[in-house]
């Protein structure tokens, strides 16, 4: 190799890892509950374009639109009735996680990222909202 091919190549490996993006994946699955849910999509941190990036229902893909602050899974569009085991895998990039706004709309919740390391505990807020409890209405 000549100098040339060494410094082209070397050019190309900074290239390739200074404009990776870190993914992740929330996966949301329990049962739906007749609502739809509401999922924020934050601005990349370099401002250009929003995070997430596909939503992913029971193995389909969601036909949305991701160049919005904010979205919303109309289960019923998917042709699913209340009561309906669901998994949805929400694929985001960059480290500015969606956030959900309604975990409620899905009972029997389990939400697990796959950037971010899990907690071993679930530390309750207060008295009256422990663990078990936390994504069920006391309503």
């Amino acid at each position: 190799m000549n100098g040339k091919t060494i410094l082209t190549t070397i050019s190309l490996l900074f290239i390739l890892f200074s404009t990776s993006n870190a993914y992740g994946n929330i996966i949301i699955s329990g049962v739906y509950q007749g609502k739809n849910l509401r999922i924020s999509n934050p601005i990349n941190e370099d401002g250009i374009g929003f995070s997430t990036i596909k939503i992913v229902v029971n193995g389909k893909i969601v036909p949305l639109k991701f160049d919005i602050s904010e979205t919303e899974i109309d289960f019923t569009r998917l042709g699913l009735l209340p009561g309906t085991k669901v998994e949805i895998v929400i694929s985001y990039e960059n480290s500015k996680t969606p956030i959900i706004f309604n975990p409620d709309a899905i009972s029997d919740l389990s939400l697990v990222n796959t950037l971010e390391p899990q907690a071993t505990e679930i530390e309750p807020i207060n008295d009256e909202l422990a663990p078990n409890d936390r994504n069920r209405s006391k309503y």
